[in-house]
């Protein structure tokens, strides 16, 4: 049973890191504030733990 739940944990935590790589390439994209604000909003949906400065940081350190 824990097999599973590990398993099925890593697998969340690789597809939320997936939707957040995604998400970062859509708002360096974005040409608008409405765009950018929909995106961020997003953001706070899959990941509630990432703060908008902890987002906006990994955007300019790549």
């Amino acid at each position: 049973m824990a097999h599973s739940t590990r398993r099925n944990e890593l697998h969340a935590r690789r597809a939320r890191r997936q939707r957040l790589k995604k998400l970062r390439a859509r708002y360096a994209k974005a040409k608008t504030n409405a765009e950018k604000d929909k995106i961020l909003e997003k953001v706070s949906r899959v990941a509630p733990s990432v703060s908008r400065e902890q987002f906006l940081a990994a955007l300019k350190a790549a």
